[in-house]
């Protein structure tokens, strides 16, 4: 767990309609970047977003996104962030925290598991229901 300054402003975790706010790259890749160059790719995430929302159609003429896709999409996501949070739930046995460092990785690693669990629920309707 490090204890150096955020690179970019939390999300609103508050307003859940919010996520087209959010940038093109994870907050969790941003993170790894100094303040300044992390907002200048969620800049730079945002610009791609909203060119790809206006330009879809016609990169891609006569198809359209797909709600089994999206799904899919949003179960490669979840994915990640599930060994993302596995990833900090192992730091507690791996490296030496503070007190604050250890909860956090024990939060992270709790919560690892019912992301999963959303994945899991996901794909499995996605293939019960439509076929794999």
């Amino acid at each position: 767990m490090s204890d150096r300054p955020k690179s970019i402003p939390p999300a609103d975790d508050e307003n859940p309609n919010a996520w087209e706010e959010l940038s093109a790259f994870r907050r969790t890749f941003l993170e790894m970047f100094r303040p300044d160059d992390a907002a200048a790719l969620d800049r730079v995430g945002r610009l791609l977003f909203d060119c790809a929302l206006e330009c879809a159609r016609e990169w891609h003429p006569g198809t359209e996104p797909t709600d089994r896709g999206n799904l899919l999409a949003v179960v490669g996501d979840l994915r990640f962030m599930q060994g993302y949070l596995e990833s900090m739930g192992r730091e507690h046995l791996e490296a030496s925290l503070s007190r604050e460092g250890v909860i956090l990785s024990q939060l992270a690693e709790s919560q690892a598991g019912d992301v999963g669990k959303i994945a899991d629920v996901i794909s499995a309707r996605l293939n019960a229901r439509l076929g794999a």
